[in-house]
C-alpha cells in the first residue's frame, strides 16, 4: 500500500481573515520543480506568482548553511512544489503527484506577500515540508517493517525533529540578521520548544537535543500526532485483506537515524538507546488515543470477509469457501 497523501497538521497556524480574498487553486503552472529551487535566489519575475513567492523564500533562507544542505539532498528528486488552500494545515505531501503542498491560507500571492504573519507562516510550512519530503524518502513503506506501536512512536519522532530541524534554521537566520521567522516562532504554540532551544547552552547539536526532549512536554502535541498516526494505519487496514503491519521494533540506530543531519551528524547521537528506553518519550496517556489503538490492534489480528472479522484463517475459509482467504 503506498500513502497516496500525508497531511500534516500545524496547531499554531490561526484560521483566515475571512475579508481577504480567497485563491484559486494551484493549477500546473503553478507548480516548482525541486531542482529549480536553489537557482530561485533573486529571481526576478512577476510578484503575482507563487514563484516569485518562494524566491523570497530562498533569499531569506539561503543564510542558513542546515537549509542549503538539505535542498542539495533533496534537490534530485522528482517533486514539485506548490500552493493550495489546505485550511490552515501548513503543508501536505501528495504521493500520487509528486507535490508538496504549501498551505495558500486562503490568500493570493500578493496577499501572502503583504502579511507578515501569512508570510513567515508559509515560510516555516515551506522549511518544514522539505524536510518533511527529505525524511519519507529515507523511511519508505515502512509499516511493512514496523509495528503498529513502532509506527506510532516513529511518527512522533520524525514529527518532533521536523520541529527542531525548523528552529535549527530559524537560529541560524537569527545569528545572520533574519530575526522575523524566530519572533513568529515564539508567538507560536511552539514557544516552549524556541525558548529551551534560545536558552540552552552549547552548539547548534546540543540545542537541538534539548528542543527535542521539549517538544515531548506538549501533551496536545503528542495527542494530535498518535491520532493522525492511529487514522492513517486504519485506512491501511481497511485498504488490505491481511494486516500490513510488520513486527519489528525500534532500535536506538533508528532514533539516531531520525534525528540525522543532511551531513550525516546527528543531534541524538549516542541517545538512542535512553530514549527508546524511556517512557517520556513512548508512553500512551491520552484514553482516547489509548482505546483507539487498542481496537486497531484488535482489527489487525483479525481477517475480514464479506464484512466478517475472523482470528482463525481456516474458519473463515470454512465460512466462506467460495471466497479466496490470504494465510496471514
Amino acid at each position: 500500500m503506498v500513502q497516496t497523501e500525508k497531511n500534516t497538521s500545524r496547531y499554531h497556524i490561526k484560521k483566515q481573515d475571512k475579508k481577504n480574498p480567497v485563491s484559486r487553486k494551484t493549477n500546473k503552472s503553478d507548480l516548482i520543480k525541486l531542482k529549480d529551487v536553489l537557482s530561485l535566489t533573486n529571481e526576478k519575475s512577476s510578484d503575482e506568482s507563487y514563484k516569485y513567492l518562494i524566491s523570497e523564500f530562498m533569499d531569506i533562507l539561503e543564510k542558513s548553511n542546515v537549509f542549503m544542505s538539505l535542498c542539495e539532498e533533496i534537490e534530485k528528486l522528482p517533486w514539485k512544489i506548490g500552493f493550495e488552500d489546505l485550511g490552515n494545515r501548513g503543508h501536505c505531501l501528495d504521493f500520487s503527484k509528486s507535490v508538496i503542498k504549501l498551505d495558500q491560507h486562503g490568500l493570493l500571492p500578493t496577499s501572502l506577500r503583504d502579511s507578515d504573519y501569512f508570510f513567515q507562516a508559509s515560510l516555516l510550512s515551506f522549511v518544514r515540508g522539505l524536510r518533511d519530503l527529505w525524511q519519507e524518502q529515507r523511511w519508505p513503506e515502512i509499516h511493512e517493517y514496523y509495528g503498529p506501536e513502532a509506527l506510532m512512536f516513529l511518527e512522533r519522532l520524525k514529527a518532533a525533529d521536523n520541529d527542531v530541524f525548523a528552529l535549527m534554521i530559524l537560529w541560524e537566520l537569527k545569528d545572520n540578521g533574519y530575526d522575523r521567522l524566530w519572533r513568529h516562532m515564539i508567538s507560536s504554540d511552539d514557544a516552549d520548544m524556541a525558548k529551551c532551544f534560545a536558552n540552552t547552552q552549547g552548539c547548534l547539536l546540543e540545542k537541538a537535543s534539548k528542543a527535542f526532549r521539549a517538544w515531548f512536554e506538549s501533551a496536545e502535541r503528542i495527542r494530535c500526532v498518535d491520532h493522525e498516526s492511529l487514522e492513517y494505519m486504519d485506512s491501511l487496514i481497511e485498504d488490505n485483506k491481511k494486516a500490513p503491519f510488520g513486527c519489528n521494533k525500534l532500535v536506538a540506530r533508528d532514533i539516531v537515524r531520525v534525528a540525522c543531519l543532511p551531513n550525516r551528524t546527528s543531534y541524538l547521537n549516542g541517545m538512542g538507546h535512553d530514549i527508546i528506553q524511556d517512557p517520556f518519550y513512548s508512553g500512551l496517556q491520552d484514553p482516547i488515543n489509548q482505546a483507539h489503538f487498542f481496537h486497531l490492534i484488535r482489527d489487525a489480528q483479525c481477517l475480514t470477509v464479506q464484512g466478517v472479522q475472523f482470528r482463525d484463517p481456516s474458519l473463515a475459509r470454512k465460512m466462506f469457501p467460495e471466497q479466496k482467504v490470504l494465510q496471514d
